[in-house]
């Protein structure tokens, strides 16, 4: 219950003192039209007033507004209800709960239904509700009185209808009563046809369900058959043959009343109880044949033309009531028959045959009951046999003189014939070598082109006058007869030796021989065209540029005919009339380079061989320098020097002769031509009337001023090597590297060594230094010095004791010095010798125990004082008569790499009484003490750290050629290592499990630790095939009875099969 109290907003001076009380919740109950109107009353406890007085307004739980009356769409929905008085304002709500609480009403009604009649099959009855449009309606019961059927069957089914709101209506009764039928009607006589009985052959069953025909067999008596009807209905058949598949049924149909005992002879028509059933074959065979053509396949002997005695393929029959025949009937008379008998395998066109042609030909079918139906098919006689081509197999076709032959195509034919009518030849080359395309003509043109190779491929077509072709294939051997003709042949030509060496040779050394076109080239003419056999170029020209070149050409054509040759000469004459320029008379200073005082210059040299050469006399007393040299220049040119070598015909030079030799511009002294003089000079004559006589002479004057010392460069500091056992050596002083322009050098040496350049005997190791001093004879000098260093190279001779035995003492130890080794050890120098275990020096002490019992190899390094090491080998014999090692019974091993380094961070596991877990050191060493006598103990080593080390890209390189067999792994345990996923082989898995663990895609191997160890005294039965052998990788000892100090394992890093792993770290670096 709610109380609401409140005041209206001011307004009108009303004031009330009435309580409003609104109802909790209130169930309302929809009426006959599924509808309630909601009031005051329904709502307010005790209302002070009429409904009128009162404002009610409906909200659902979304808080939309519910119009008044609620239908039965809030059925089952809580909805809020406000009530306000009118006159104050003053309002409570409450809820409501809408139901529907009437029932639905169901029609019965009562009927009569047919005796063969289902009572399932008569409709519920129809029932209404006031909310509910559809209420279901159930059968809740039923009754048959059966007692007297042929009366009547009674038939009484009770009804209830139930609503949405599963409100259940009173239950309504309704009676069936069931009525007796006339009497049958029997079935007509009934024609069917032979295809629909082949196809639904239930048609003549007395009911069938036949599908796709319309008809539901050839029917049954119009009467009554069922549960509660008088009448039992059967029938009984003779069949009686036909012609092919036809038939006859006579149906006796009997019906019998079971009420009266009556048997039913004739129906409500009239009729009787015999029904005939006919199945007949009334339609002709369905025959159908395209046209066709037939070929002329016999050959008519001139002049009768070919005709075709083909062959004419069975028509396409459809018969469906049986057995057919056919006939084939040509212009000429019936077919023959391919099975002797009729058409239904085709024929074959009577003798004499058809001719070319359309011809009409008549199919007959008939069935087995005479039904005939014909078609007529019109065909044609055709020539689509092609020719039978012959060919000529090889045709020889010469060219004319225009370098062309054409052949008619029917010059290949060698007796090419048709069976009807052989029309024309046309041919085709397999390759257009010629230009004229490859497409069939009558006639081929052949060309130079196809002269001098393999026979040229022509295919020979052959036409029938019904355009029918065949083809052959003919080689035609394409030649030609005709020589090739020299038409011009250039004459001789001569030139001087300048023009040649200088444009001619240049080019010819690059084997340019076009520069030759210039002198001229052969004309050769053929039918076809010039293949050059030879082309040649004799260079016959002495080193003086006189001589001749002959250009000689060889020619032929693509036949190989008679070759034709042409030869031209070209001389090429010497001409001398060389120019030199000799150097001026200088005064040079000397700097920290030679000057230099010149050298002749040449012009026009071209054509000669000059041999320059000269002489100098050195005056050291000079006036105004420091010395003179007098150079005598000697020039001889071998092309025109005479016998005897002299200078015949002196030369002027080009100031007394007023001539410009060189061509500067300026008349000089030092300038002559061979052979050229005042007496003979001629500026109109050819070389001027030069003598050349192959030989000029010139003095030249060099004065010198030197104020520059030597340049002395000192050799490199040189090293001595003492090799000999006296610890000396000898030293000879290399020179050194002087430049300077003066004529005369002289050079000193001194130093820690002595004076002069040595050698110098018995020089004893140490550092020392010389000077060289070097002076000119212009009065400049300077040195340079550098260091010697002498050395003692030559190793000590180091000798061991032969054999040591040493015993343990108390402490289960000895001491082992490297001293006690030495069995006198010596140097070629003087020094103390120094004695270690290994190349470094302070490794002088060794601490033998337990682990040493026994024979071992020592190896004594011995070190003289210039650091020069060699080493010898005894060894070691490790008593322990103290009995220092005895007590409590140990197993004590090591673990090494196969190139015997200690592996580090190995857990070593011993399983038995008790059990133990040693870790190594850098050593790879292990022990267990205090163990138990008589007890069985089980060594078995781990490391599974760091999965990367020693694991790079190079392994997979390595690995790759192993599988390839390019390179093989070089030891069981590399090869073991390679074994990633432990499958006893070595394949791409592994490769692949390597790479991912490069790659950091896993970090470890699925199927392997990160090191393996096994048994180092296992001997492999195949090194190669390390998998033949299981692995022992453990050790086991039963009733232990003593130490046993060489429980070792050797141990290989999965994955590395270079050994770059580092077994005394954690960690390794590698390239990934």
């Amino acid at each position: 219950m709610c109380f609401f109290l409140g005041w209206a907003n001011p307004g009108p001076a009303f004031f009330s003192d009435t309580t409003l009380v609104c109802n909790d919740l209130v169930h309302v109950s929809l009426g006959d039209d599924c509808a309630a109107w909601i009031t005051p009353d329904m709502i307010l406890e005790s209302p002070a007033g009429p409904a009128s007085d009162y404002t009610v307004s409906i909200e659902d739980a979304q808080g939309d507004e519910v119009p008044n009356p609620v239908t039965g769409s809030f059925l089952g929905e809580i909805l809020t209800v406000t009530v306000t008085e009118n006159a104050s304002g003053n309002a409570c709500w409450g809820q409501i709960l809408p139901e529907d609480k009437k029932a639905p009403q169901v029609f019965c009604f009562d009927a009569e239904i047919p005796c063969f009649q289902s009572p399932e099959s008569v409709p519920f009855p129809p029932a209404l509700d006031n909310c509910d449009p559809t209420p279901d309606v159930n059968l809740s019961d039923q009754t048959i009185d059966a007692s007297d059927p042929c009366t009547a069957v009674v038939i009484k089914r009770w009804f209830v209808a139930v609503d949405d709101a599963g409100n259940t209506s009173a239950p309504c009764l309704q009676v069936l009563t069931t009525v007796l039928p006339d009497l049958p009607d029997f079935p007509e006589d009934i024609i069917w046809n032979c295809g629909d009985y082949l196809n639904f052959p239930n048609v003549v069953d007395p009911n069938p369900v036949t599908n796709n025909l319309a008809t539901t067999g050839s029917g049954v008596p119009d009467v009554a058959v069922g549960n509660y009807c008088p009448y039992n209905v059967s029938h009984s058949d003779m069949t009686l043959d036909g012609c092919g598949a036809s038939f006859k049924i006579i149906r006796n149909w009997t019906v019998f009343n079971w009420c009266s005992g009556e048997i039913v002879t004739q129906d409500i028509n009239g009729d009787d109880n015999v029904q005939i059933i006919d199945v007949l074959d009334q339609t002709a065979p369905e025959i159908s044949l395209d046209s066709f053509t037939v070929s002329a396949n016999i050959s008519g002997a001139h002049p009768q033309e070919c005709t075709s005695q083909g062959f004419l393929p069975p028509p396409a029959v459809e018969e469906e009531c049986g057995d057919w025949t056919v006939k084939i009937f040509t212009p000429i008379g019936e077919a023959q028959y391919a099975n002797g008998t009729d058409g239904l395998n085709g024929g074959f066109i009577p003798a004499p045959g058809l001719p070319l042609g359309f011809h009409d030909i008549a199919y007959r079918a008939t069935d087995a009951c005479g039904n005939v139906r014909t078609d007529t098919v019109q065909i044609e006689v055709v020539d689509d046999i092609p020719p039978t081509t012959i060919c000529d197999e090889l045709t020889e076709v010469a060219l004319t003189i225009d370098g062309k032959a054409t052949v008619n195509a029917a010059t290949f034919d060698d007796g090419s014939h048709d069976n009807c009518c052989l029309d024309h030849f046309e041919a085709a080359f397999m390759e257009d070598a010629c230009g004229t395309g490859s497409d069939f003509s009558p006639t081929l043109t052949f060309c130079c082109e196809q002269v001098g190779n393999a026979p040229v491929s022509v295919r020979v077509r052959a036409y029938d006058c019904a355009g029918n072709y065949n083809e052959c294939m003919v080689s035609v051997q394409v030649t030609d007869k005709i020589n090739p003709e020299l038409f011009h042949c250039p004459p001789a030509q001569t030139i001087d030796c300048d023009f040649y060496l200088s444009e001619i040779e240049p080019q010819l050394d690059l084997n340019n021989y076009v520069i030759l076109g210039q002198f001229g080239n052969p004309v050769f003419e053929d039918n076809c065209s010039v293949q050059f056999i030879e082309f040649t170029v004799n260079r016959n020209i002495n080193p003086c540029g006189e001589g001749s070149l002959v250009r000689h050409w060889k020619v032929t054509d693509p036949a190989g005919n008679t070759p034709v040759e042409c030869n031209q000469f070209i001389f090429v004459e010497h001409v001398s009339d060389w120019v030199v320029q000799f150097p001026d008379d200088v005064l040079v200073t000397c700097t920290d380079s030679v000057p230099d005082a010149g050298y002749p210059a040449f012009f026009r040299e071209t054509c000669e061989l000059i041999a320059v050469s000269y002489e100098d006399q050195v005056f050291n007393v000079v006036p105004d320098a420091c010395f003179k040299i007098a150079r005598t220049w000697t020039i001889v040119n071998w092309c025109a020097v005479g016998s005897d070598i002299a200078d015949v015909v002196p030369e002027s030079s080009e100031l007394e002769l007023n001539a410009d030799l060189d061509g500067d511009g300026i008349l000089e002294a030092d300038v002559f031509q061979d052979g050229l003089n005042t007496q003979n000079f001629d500026p109109a004559a050819y070389l001027l009337g030069a003598q050349p006589d192959g030989y000029i002479t010139w003095q030249q004057t060099i004065k010198v001023n030197d104020p520059v010392a030597p340049l002395v460069t000192c050799p490199p500091d040189l090293e001595v090597c003492i090799e000999s056992g006296d610890c000396a050596a000898q030293v000879a002083l290399p020179a050194p590297d002087v430049v300077d322009c003066s004529t005369q050098i002289a050079m000193t040496a001194s130093g820690d060594l002595g004076d002069g350049p040595g050698p110098f005997d018995n020089v004893a190791p140490g550092d020392y230094s010389m000077t060289w001093a070097v002076a000119d004879n212009c009065g400049n000098s300077s040195a340079c010095t550098f260091d010697i260093s002498v050395k003692d190279c030559k190793k000590p001779t180091p000798y061991c004791v032969n054999g040591l035995v040493v015993e343990l003492g108390q402490d289960a130890q000895f001491e082992l010095h490297a001293r006690d080794l030495d069995a006198g050890s010596f140097d070629n120098c003087p020094g103390d010798l120094k004695l270690s275990f290994t190349t470094n020096v302070t490794d002088t002490l060794r601490i033998l125990d337990c682990f040493d019992l026994g024979e071992i190899i020592i190896t004594l390094w011995v070190t003289d004082a210039a650091g020069n090491q060699d080493f010898c080998e005894t060894f070691v014999f490790v008593q322990d008569n103290m009995g220092a090692c005895m007590g409590p019974p140990l197993i004590a091993g090591t673990i090494e790499n196969e190139t015997g380094q200690g592996i580090n961070q190995v857990e070593v596991h011993l399983n038995g009484d008790p059990d133990s877990v040693f870790t190594t050191s850098s050593d790879g060493h292990f022990i267990f003490e205090n163990l138990t006598l008589g007890n069985d103990y089980t060594v078995s080593p781990t490391k599974t750290v760091n999965y990367l080390n020693g694991v790079t890209t190079y392994d997979l390189v390595l690995i790759s050629r192993h599988i390839l067999g390019t390179i093989q792994l070089s030891s069981p345990y590399k090869i073991l290592a390679a074994d990633v996923n432990q499958s006893k082989s070595v394949s791409t898995s592994d490769l692949v499990q390597i790479r991912r663990l490069i790659l950091h895609l896993d970090t470890a191997f699925a199927n392997s630790p990160s090191w393996r160890f096994m048994d180092k005294d296992f001997v492999f039965d195949d090194p190669q095939n390390p998998f033949l052998n299981d692995i022992p990788e453990v050790l086991s000892f039963n009733d232990l009875a003593d130490e046993i100090t060489d429980a070792d394992f050797i141990g290989w890093k999965v994955g590395d099969v270079n050994n770059s792993a580092n077994p005394d770290n954690l960690t390794a670096l590698g390239d990934r």
